[in-house]
């Protein structure tokens, strides 16, 4: 899972795909689905869900949504 880091709110953002030009959709700490600019983010680390959620550097409800998404596709 690829979590990046909002530079304004300090909080970690689930990255779900590529959109366009320096865009992308992300899952936001509230659980909402958001085409972003990845300019708004400082970095970006890969990491094993159980260890983002045990570190509580993402929600439950990213995680829900990130999952939900991957088996609708």
């Amino acid at each position: 899972m690829d979590i990046y880091k909002n530079k304004a709110s300090e909080k970690f953002f689930i990255h779900v795909e590529d959109v366009d030009h320096g865009r992308a959709f992300f899952i936001t700490p509230q659980g909402a689905l958001k085409p972003l600019n990845l300019n708004l983010f400082d970095y970006q680390e890969t990491m094993d869900e159980a260890h983002c959620l045990r570190r509580e550097l993402i929600t439950q409800r990213q995680v829900n949504l990130y999952r939900q998404y991957f088996r609708s596709r």
